[in-house]
């Protein structure tokens, strides 16, 4: 029953963006099962890697949960409605304000959904689940969480996304081509901004955590902007990097190449306070969890000057149980 009350929110959330997408998109169509389908094939791998490294402890399925949900379900219904009132308000405005034609105002409205609100909404989603962990759950936050929940939120968006396109285009034409990898075209973008919720934790102000989440925004909106800005301008004068489409092959490395790296890291940081990390095959077995997660709250206190926390994860007295895995 615990269980339920802590969860009953995101049921309901999850229901809702789910009837809502079951109509937008006419979930129930062969066309939107084969690119659904189509769409998870690519993010198998990473998935897969994803859960293998899942250990530092393993976070849980309701984190798994909620971070796949929060990217398929609520991101892309969000986003997708931002953009095009951005579209229609900018659009309307320029026809009636400024001597546009209907089909240059439509041009304009649809620049901006693409330049400012494609890159502000669908990072600052993108990231809202793992800066909610840094600031409600300190046993969930940190460099390894953060990537993880952000990867797997970045991941969902993008299944989903490309599965829209793949319903209403052609299947194997030039878009399934150019697409297929896309998803973690989306890990890329939102790299900086991960990072820098997950490295946060270990500053000692809260001024110092705010000022690197922001610079980690900032640069993920430039990442994301400069794409958007190649796919519709590229090949033209205005194009400004014309090397960055590219990117999309070199993008599932690069995920891969960040996972390793902090993984190694925050491994290395554990094994220094003698706590051995388990092998994928014993993954629960092998380590206490709440030693691994008291040890890092000592390792946050007591090195980084972070406040200690309650068991829900809120600035409080001092506890002396670990909290346990949400």
């Amino acid at each position: 029953m615990k269980m339920l009350r802590n969860e009953w929110p995101w049921l309901v959330l999850f229901s809702l963006a789910i009837g809502v997408q079951v109509v937008g998109y006419d979930a129930f169509s062969a066309r939107f099962g084969i690119g659904l389908a189509t769409s998870m094939l690519p993010l198998l791998p990473g998935i897969a890697l994803l859960w293998w490294l899942d250990r530092l402890p393993p976070l849980g399925g309701r984190v798994w949960t909620r971070s796949l949900g929060w990217g398929l379900l609520i991101v892309p219904l969000i986003a997708s409605n931002t953009h095009l009132m951005v579209h229609v308000v900018i659009a309307g405005f320029l026809e009636r304000n400024l001597p546009f034609s209907p089909g240059d105002s439509e041009t304009f409205g649809g620049l901006a959904g693409s330049m400012l609100s494609a890159p502000v909404m669908e990072e600052s989603l993108k990231a809202a689940l793992p800066l909610w962990y840094l600031c409600r759950r300190h046993a969930l936050s940190g460099p390894w969480p953060a990537l993880l929940v952000g990867s797997l939120t970045a991941l969902g968006f993008g299944c989903l996304e490309n599965t829209t396109h793949f319903a209403t285009e052609s299947m194997f034409g030039p878009l399934f081509a150019s697409r297929f990898l896309f998803p973690y075209m989306h890990v890329f973008y939102s790299l900086p901004l991960f990072l820098a919720i997950g490295y946060a934790v270990y500053l000692p102000t809260l001024s110092r955590r705010l000022a690197l989440v922001v610079v980690g925004w900032f640069a993920s909106l430039l990442l994301h902007g400069l794409w958007n800005w190649e796919v519709i301008f590229g090949g033209s004068d205005l194009s400004v990097v014309p090397w960055y489409p590219h990117l999309a092959v070199v993008a599932p490395f690069l995920f891969i190449a960040t996972i390793l790296f902090v993984f190694l890291s925050e491994t290395r940081a554990l094994a220094r306070s003698d706590i051995k990390v388990p092998g994928p095959l014993n993954r629960f077995r092998g380590c206490d969890v709440n030693v691994v997660l008291e040890n890092r709250r000592e390792r946050f206190e007591k090195v980084f000057a972070v406040s200690p926390v309650t068991d829900e994860g809120r600035l409080g007295p001092e506890v002396h149980a670990a909290p346990s895995l949400s």
